[in-house]
């Protein structure tokens, strides 16, 4: 996480990109409580808070997909 968090503070939408690629979440929070998405706010960082925003916004749409999936099985 510490590498998408240096991403972040650096506007370095190409690492931040291969990272959560690679598996990292875009929720991502350091053992001080900060998420990836405010530590690109606090630092300008437009172009990887749009990807971050755009990756959460996938993740809680496969989230809400799978839960639809579970409830027609359950049915």
């Amino acid at each position: 996480s510490e590498p998408l968090f240096a991403a972040a503070a650096h506007n370095q939408r190409a690492a931040a990109e291969l990272l959560l690629d690679l598996g990292t979440s875009p929720d991502v929070e350091s053992p001080e409580g900060e998420r990836a998405l405010h530590v690109a706010a606090c630092s300008d960082s437009i172009d990887v808070a749009e990807l971050l925003i755009a990756r959460c916004q996938d993740a809680l749409a496969a989230a809400k997909e799978a839960g639809r999936n579970l409830t027609i099985a359950a049915d």
